[in-house]
């Protein structure tokens, strides 16, 4: 006879610090179980997914606050950001000086004016700095999955 364990998982959602320093100052509070109703709220589904995007698909935000269960490492995000940095500096350099005297067609949004060529040369820049950046960023995170 086999016996079969079931495990019951229960959550609880408390969104307030738990810390003498932060919030109330409070370390101990009463939390309620949290039903299925409450877990599918829209506001604990957009919390938990702008959550787990900032820290884990955000270059930038992720180097900060890294998820403990990520292969994608500290150092190799750094990395990942600085050939970023690298790139874009370079694909701007190609393009220093490269504008008209006259400035053309000019498009005003609040107190910023972009000329027709800037828009262009962002563009052609992005276009330039994206594809290798993406390669970077796929062979660190696939490193992982491929050496075990």
């Amino acid at each position: 006879m086999i016996d079969v364990l079931y495990v019951d998982r229960f959550f609880f959602i408390c969104d307030r610090w738990l810390a003498v320093e932060e919030d109330d100052g409070m370390v101990e509070r009463i939390l309620p179980v949290a039903g299925a109703g409450d877990l599918t709220q829209f506001k604990q589904l957009f919390n938990r997914s702008v959550r787990k995007k900032m820290t884990n698909d955000h270059l930038w935000v992720s180097v900060f606050s890294r998820p403990t269960r990520s292969t994608f490492s500290r150092v190799q995000r750094i990395s990942c950001c600085v050939a970023l940095l690298f790139l874009t500096m370079i694909a701007n350099c190609m393009f220093f000086r490269a504008q008209d005297p006259d400035h053309g067609t000019e498009i005003h949004i609040g107190p910023i004016t972009l000329t027709l060529q800037q828009l262009y040369i962002s563009v052609v820049s992005t276009l330039i700095v994206f594809p290798p950046s993406l390669t970077i960023v796929t062979i660190f995170k696939k490193v992982h999955t491929y050496m075990h």
